[in-house]
């Protein structure tokens, strides 16, 4: 069911077609009309470069076969400084905090299983959201 629309572009990113679907629909379900697909960093780099002025946020996985969301997080504070945000829905959430590759970059981030009930989210989100932040919240706020 359609809350409410929004007109905010949102480039989901993972080399799992059945998430990236399960994704979509859940963004689409709660509003958002302008959802974008991208199967790795690389293919998510090039649609950045043509459609980039249309893309407030990208939710992406870290580890994936053609280019890691790390490259493609980075590439975003590079060419997209203030304008894209950027949020990790990952498996490898507990390794990934012990040792930031993205230095001092705070980026939400969010393990999977991605769950649509709010009190999921907030068991397993951080990096600079306050306590029951969700990955909807961080998507209608960028």
């Amino acid at each position: 069911m359609i809350q409410t629309e929004c007109q905010k572009g949102i480039l989901v990113v993972d080399d799992d077609p059945a998430f990236v679907d399960y994704v979509r629909y859940i963004l689409r379900d709660l509003g958002f009309l302008n959802v974008l697909s991208a199967s790795g960093g690389y293919e998510a780099i090039e649609i950045l470069k043509t459609k980039g002025a249309s893309i407030d946020a990208v939710v992406t996985d870290l580890v994936m076969s053609e280019g890691t969301g790390v490259e493609l997080i980075l590439y975003l504070k590079k060419a997209h400084p203030r304008k894209v945000g950027a949020i990790v829905v990952t498996g490898y959430f507990v390794s990934f905090e012990a040792k930031s590759p993205l230095g001092d970059y705070q980026v939400p981030m969010f393990e999977k299983p991605f769950s649509r009930k709010p009190e999921d989210q907030a068991k397993r989100s951080s990096h600079g959201l306050p306590f029951g932040e969700t990955i909807l919240d961080v998507l209608s706020a960028s």
